[in-house]
């Protein structure tokens, strides 16, 4: 499945109006069960205009009709107190394979109402025992329905920098991660 931006986009851009994700800020739903993120919605759009530009959704994650991307709660054991494990894998490609970002198996550690966002080291891929802190993340806990929603505001930490091959410095500002 393409990432997509609009229907009119899918149709101009693939001659598409069904099978195409849309993004939307607050679509029905939402927030999804687990980890929902939308990555960095510029960095999307880049991919979804590239010709060979694609993700894979592997293990649990998927992309929902928002075009966010959700990992499911992982059930391991060994998670602290303060630490929440999601399981998934996403991978987003283009450019004949020179761009490749993989984002597997998030978990967040909170303290207060600051944490991390880390993932299995994309450098040992597919070897997932490693891990690096892509995000640093200021969250609050908001009430939704009936569940407790935490939002966090991200920027990408220092070992995050090299996931997105330098393009982005130490303190982007990244998509709001939601956890449900």
């Amino acid at each position: 499945m393409r990432l997509c931006l609009s229907r009119r986009w899918c149709r101009r851009r693939h001659n598409l109006d069904l099978g195409c994700a849309v993004t939307a800020p607050f679509p029905p739903g939402f927030p999804q069960v687990g980890f929902t993120w939308g990555i960095k919605r510029s960095f999307i759009r880049y991919i979804s205009y590239l010709p060979d530009g694609d993700h894979v959704v592997e293990d649990g994650a998927y992309l929902n009709e928002a075009s966010l991307f959700t990992y499911p709660r992982s059930h391991s054991s060994g998670a602290g107190a303060g630490e929440l494990r999601f399981r998934g894998t996403v991978r987003i490609g283009g450019h004949g394979g020179l761009l490749g970002v993989v984002l597997s198996e998030p978990w967040i550690r909170l303290s207060g109402g600051r944490g991390t966002l880390s993932v299995a080291d994309p450098s040992q891929w597919p070897n997932r025992e490693g891990r690096i802190t892509l995000a640093d993340l200021e969250c609050e806990r908001q009430p939704i329905d009936t569940d407790l929603v935490l939002r966090c505001a991200a920027s990408l930490a220092e070992e995050g920098v090299s996931v997105f091959g330098g393009n982005y410095s130490q303190g982007t500002p990244m998509d709001p991660v939601v956890i449900r």
